[in-house]
């Protein structure tokens, strides 16, 4: 039998600058794919005006709930006609939304998407490894959540500060 003590920030991060949006802290045993939901709606994702063009998340957060929030809409660019290649079975996409992604798995815009899920890692990294979160010394969820935020708003200070010196190479670094 294992157990786990501890917490699990779950973030929500821009990928391209690789900084962060939103986070929640859990305790570790508790399911990641409840957290998807609220945390999308704590960055906006349910808002027209700060609905991300993609949501690319680890296998922990995948569940049929989460996809339906996810694709609200049906933005598949084919659409279910009669073809040379035979009958062309019509399937509900509210059935399984998993199976009907917005952007299809084998276009290259996927591909190009697919690739940006590193950059999570990256932000994982730095907050455990250079800001400290990998080392925590305090107890309590308030706490833990407290430093979390700091750290995060290090992260987001750095950033605004190479941004306002038009040093973006350098925006995704917290040393230069």
């Amino acid at each position: 039998m294992y157990y786990w003590f501890g917490y699990k920030l779950h973030l929500v991060i821009d990928a391209i600058y690789e900084l962060p949006i939103a986070f929640t802290l859990t305790p570790a045993n508790e399911a990641d794919t409840l957290q998807m939901k609220p945390l999308l709606k704590k960055a906006g994702a349910d808002k027209e005006k700060t609905k991300p063009e993609a949501v690319i998340s680890d296998k922990g957060y995948d569940s049929q709930d989460n996809n339906k929030f996810i694709y609200a809409e049906c933005k598949s660019r084919f659409r279910c006609t009669s073809s040379p290649y035979g009958y062309v079975l019509k399937l509900p996409i509210a059935e399984n939304v998993r199976r009907h992604p917005p952007v299809p798995r084998e276009s290259l815009k996927w591909q190009r998407l697919y690739k940006m899920r590193t950059a999570v890692e990256r932000v994982n990294s730095r907050v455990k490894d250079l800001l400290g979160l990998n080392k925590i010394t305090i107890r309590g969820i308030a706490k833990v959540t407290v430093r979390a935020a700091l750290s995060l708003l290090i992260m987001l200070a750095t950033g605004v500060s190479m941004a306002k010196e038009h040093n973006y190479a350098e925006l995704r670094s917290l040393v230069t």
